[in-house]
Formats: structure tokens, C-alpha cells, sequence
């Protein structure tokens, strides 16, 4: 997948999988999603997380994605590389149990409004 992670003073930035321009290249016909919520409530200094992910338009299956913020995106990341790696489709991302408390996320991940963006461009 070539998965990344490295860190720009004090911003972090993520990406695995193949890019938008790689997939076009390659002759998918595919939905983006470009998306920036806050990685936890404001209150707890929730700062933004911006995600774009790539999915196949007919089949909704994740097949890239790019992060940048301040906090939580080596989490993301990681839930992203595993649903690349296991098949998942967009839809898939609005129903992982994903771990919440305030401190570290808000009651709906970043993640679950990724998936429902690119489900709504299938």
C-alpha cells in the first residue's frame, strides 16, 4: 500500500494506498471525499483533521487516502490501511465501533463522515 506517516513541526500528515491522479492513471472511475472535522470536541482543544479518500465509484471500495492535522492521524491512518487491506467499502467506515471519550474523539469519528461523503457520491 505504501503507507506513511511522518511529522511537519507539529502537524502530521498520512497517506496510504494510491492517490486520485494514480487511480485516474490507472483507469478507475472513482469518488473523492475531501472532509476536515475536528479530531475531538472543541471543549478538549479539538484541533481540525483534514482526510481525503479515494473509492472505486461503482463498488464504494476505499482504495487510497491522504491526512493531515494535528492529532489522531496515525489512528486514522491505521483504521484506513486495514480497510483497504480487507476489501472495505465506504459504507463500511460508518459502522466501525471505533473507540470515543471525549478526550480523544467526537461521538461521530472523522471517519464515519469520510464514508458517508464517498456513499453518497456512488
Amino acid at each position: 500500500l505504501g503507507t506513511a506517516v511522518f511529522r511537519v513541526f507539529d502537524i502530521t500528515v498520512g497517506m496510504t494506498g494510491i492517490s486520485e491522479e494514480e487511480a485516474v492513471k490507472l483507469g478507475y472511475d472513482v469518488s473523492v471525499s475531501i472532509d476536515k472535522k475536528p479530531n475531538k470536541p472543541e471543549y478538549m482543544g479539538g484541533r481540525p483533521i483534514a482526510i481525503k479518500a479515494i473509492a472505486h465509484k461503482e463498488t464504494g471500495r476505499i482504495i487510497g487516502a491522504q491526512l493531515i492535522g494535528y492529532e489522531g492521524v496515525d489512528r486514522r491512518l491505521d483504521v484506513l490501511v486495514a480497510s483497504i487491506t480487507f476489501k472495505a467499502n465506504a459504507e463500511d467506515l460508518m459502522h466501525y465501533d471505533l473507540a470515543y471519550s471525549p478526550p480523544y474523539s467526537t461521538p461521530r469519528d472523522p471517519l464515519y463522515y469520510t464514508g458517508a461523503k464517498l456513499r453518497a457520491k456512488k
